[in-house]
């Protein structure tokens, strides 16, 4: 059995989740009057600046996609992204703005962006890897929209109405005309001499703009009132306009003459759920953007994800295609076949629209990708997403490493690589066998459930050591890799234990198993309550042959020379196990919170401490492990590293996903991808 470190998900009582609460600032007294409304330096204080904190973890409002290039907001980030392979989004750079990005508008080598209270931020692209903001321009509400026609561009600022500015200079945008509405304006859409402004519950109203200085409105839809819902964004296709209504629904208005346009067909939303609390084919959750392309509406639709809708029968609007998406898609582009959801909380979802009737997700891009797991083999870089799958990157660049296969299976705790066989465990209970002979597509082979959760895997032919938390470690023998079999199990009795301070500490249930490190004919397996080293020489009949007590778990081991580094709870554990039958401590260090993984590289060890970052200690004299220095990841709740043996280490985190620090200088570590 050769030597491994293998590394153990999150414990459930580290999945933190964040619940961020969204004040909301009372804009009554605050609407400009029908006057011109006055723009104002965006440097100066904004009335929104108490309500908006933590503006990364505020997920993805906005998405446009142009030349094969994805523009989108993450928070307050407006990050561009290559597309050119749109089931593998790869992030080319970033731009940290003051405030929440809602709207994203391409025009040429500029990016127009709705900032929120930050009001409109013009950003030259021409590097798009280094994106630089020009210009910007706040107003006397937050901007929640923009929409750009030659040289002018179209701001919707809430209670401050629809904003004109002449941008035949960009980075000296100036308003040129303004127009006040009874309610609020969330968005636009400009089509030739007009405007169509979706003003919330002042309905859908029609600007003639072709005197930029002097809006006038000509038309509207629906007269405003709170019955008649609350419109949120409009898209022009031909003769029609088509309303997203958060509170009705998906209107078809016929706009032939703007000065009597009329809603011809509505689709309205009614009763959400079936009994099995799926949402219904046939009618819209909440709709919240909408865009046209090949006689499609398709429809970000909050809870129910993207709702694709014929508009081919001018009678009739019918869903004919849903893509549910996980999190609550707010906006939709799309290019070609392919549509792009910004789907908040879980980022940018790419869905294969190429058949309507059946919309199919083929990638996506997660800021807060839960990355549980870090593995090197054989070249390649795997990385477990716990939300999606089973990643394989190319590490060739460290600071830019490029996904080359990937296998979907949500909750994914686990996984063990040995060869071209791999075998992946998750929440679910499952765990399945692959064969990654050809890496881009992962084949399955057999699936075996678990009494409980798998924890780690340590793979080695013709047998997989599971520890299945708490039902302890289960031995599968996985010769034929199509039909996986449990041939034993360890499970520790569940009697309590004396402590050295004379206290008890007890075992309802048996303690659970987490990490394994396995050399040889010995297996080094952590529970709840401390090391078990079993005898694995009849795998049919595991036998303990040594014990490290402690009260708390490790959940990470590397094994070298005899000496075992333990990611216990309370810190690393340097343990002399030359003699198997009885584990000695050598020497121990404290860490910021709960260290929980551990990579070795001669006489430096790199130990992942939850909240603490990075820690590089120098372990020569493993009596006196000594820190060198640390890397903070803010944010990052660190769970897994790996070291490549060329200077970089590969870090897993439930918050941002893989990071990677450069360590050829132990004593100054560099962070490599800080965004």
């Amino acid at each position: 059995m050769p030597t491994s470190s293998h590394r153990t998900p999150v414990h459930p009582a580290d999945r933190l989740i964040l619940l961020l609460t969204l004040l909301f600032v009372a804009t009554a007294g605050l609407r400009p009057s029908a006057a011109h409304a006055q723009e104002k330096d965006a440097s100066e204080p904004s009335i929104y600046a108490d309500s908006l904190t933590h503006l990364e973890d505020w997920g993805s409002y906005a998405v446009a996609v142009a030349n094969e290039r994805l523009y989108f907001g993450s928070g307050n980030q407006l990050i561009i992204a290559d597309a050119s392979a749109p089931g593998r989004i790869r992030e080319i750079s970033r731009l940290r703005l003051p405030y929440l990005v809602r709207d994203v508008h391409v025009a040429g080598e500029y990016v127009y962006v709705a900032n929120d209270a930050g009001g409109l931020r013009v950003v030259d692209v021409t590097d798009p890897v280094e994106p630089t903001e020009v210009a910007s321009i706040a107003f006397d509400d937050r901007v929640d929209a923009v929409d750009v026609q030659g040289t002018h561009a179209y701001v919707a600022a809430r209670s401050a109405g629809l904003h004109i500015l002449n941008i035949a200079n960009p980075d000296q945008p100036r308003t040129v005309g303004h127009y006040a509405t009874e309610d609020q304006v969330a968005g636009v859409a400009v089509d030739g001499a007009y405007a169509h402004v979706a003003a919330v519950y002042d309905g859908h109203r029609i600007l003639d703009v072709s005197a930029p200085t002097q809006p006038e409105e000509v038309g509207f839809a629906i007269r405003g009132s709170y019955d008649q819902g609350y419109a949120w964004d409009v898209a022009v296709s031909g003769d029609h306009a088509y309303v997203a209504n958060v509170e009705i629904g998906l209107r078809r208005v016929d706009i032939t003459n703007p000065a009597d346009a009329a809603p011809t067909v509505e689709l309205l939303q009614t009763v959400h759920h079936t009994n099995d609390n799926r949402y219904r084919a046939e009618v819209l959750d909440r709709p919240a953007a909408v865009e046209i392309a090949n006689d499609f509406a398709f429809v970000a639709d909050q809870n129910a994800g993207l709702r694709i809708v014929d508009l081919s029968d001018p009678d009739t609007l019918r869903i004919v295609g849903t893509a549910d998406t996980p999190g609550r898609a707010l906006d939709v582009a799309v290019a070609g076949t392919t549509a792009f959801v910004a789907d908040q909380y879980a980022g940018i979802r790419v869905i294969d629209v190429s058949d309507p009737f059946a919309p199919a997700e083929i990638g996506f891009w997660d800021a807060d990708q839960q990355a549980v797991q870090v593995t090197l083999a054989d070249g390649a870089l795997y990385l477990a997403d716990q939300q999606n799958g089973l990643w394989r990157l190319d590490p060739a660049s460290p600071a830019d490493v490029t996904p080359t296969g990937f296998y979907h299976f949500p909750e994914l705790n686990t996984f063990a690589v040995d060869g071209s066989r791999a075998v992946v465990g998750n929440g679910a209970r499952t765990l399945r066998l692959l064969d990654l002979s050809d890496p881009q597509q992962p084949r399955e082979h057999g699936t075996l459930t678990l009494p409980a959760p798998a924890a780690d895997v340590h793979l080695a032919s013709p047998y997989a050591y599971v520890t299945a938390q708490e039902r302890g470690l289960r031995i599968i023998d996985v010769s034929n890799p199509d039909a996986p079999r449990e041939v034993a199990a360890y499970v520790p009795d569940r009697a309590p234990r004396a402590q050295a301070d004379t206290e008890f500490r007890y075992y309802p249930d048996p303690p659970s198993a987490w990490a394994i490190t396995a050399s040889g004919d010995t297996a080094f397996v952590s529970f709840d309550d401390g090391l078990h080293v079993l005898d694995l020489s009849d795998p049919a009949r595991p036998r303990r042959i040594g014990r490290y007590d402690h009260t708390e778990r490790a959940m990470q081991t590397a094994l070298r020379d005899g000496r075992l580094f333990a990611a216990f709870d309370d810190g690393l554990h340097i343990l002399d196990v030359s003699n198997p039958a009885n584990p000695k401590r050598m020497g121990t260090l404290d860490t910021p919170s709960y260290a929980r993984a551990v990579a070795l590289d001669g006489p430096h060890l790199y130990l992942g401490d939850l909240t603490g970052g990075v820690l590089v200690v120098d372990v020569s004299d493993p009596t006196t492990p000594r820190l060198l220095s640390r890397v903070a990841l803010e944010r990052s709740r660190v769970v897994d590293v790996a070291y490549d043996g060329n200077g970089h280490v590969f870090v897993a985190g439930t918050s941002g996903g893989l990071k990677v620090i450069d360590v050829s200088d132990p004593q100054a570590p560099r962070l490599l991808n800080p965004n």
